[in-house]
């Protein structure tokens, strides 16, 4: 399958071609509520820590998004085995 050039106009918008051909671009990106539910913090705790670099984030428009890789990586740098005091 040849490669799609992902910016050029096409009457397919949905991006489905995209995701199929390169589905390692794609990665579930939360919001920053949906970060504060897992985390169990406020969604302005969110917003504090994409400000001071605790996780990375992207804008869509106005929206942050948030990989939820980076989540994952941010819990398990702050996790602390039970018994370990830090």
């Amino acid at each position: 399958m040849a490669a799609r050039d992902p910016f050029s106009d096409s009457s397919d918008d949905t991006g489905a071609d995209i995701v199929e051909e390169a589905p390692e671009l794609v990665q579930r990106l939360l919001t920053p509520s949906e970060v504060a539910a897992v985390l169990r913090v406020s969604p302005m705790t969110v917003y504090r820590m994409v400000r001071g670099g605790a996780v990375r984030a992207l804008r869509v428009g106005r929206q942050l998004r948030i990989p939820a890789e980076d989540v994952t990586a941010y819990i398990a740098r702050h996790t602390t085995p039970i018994g370990e005091q830090s």
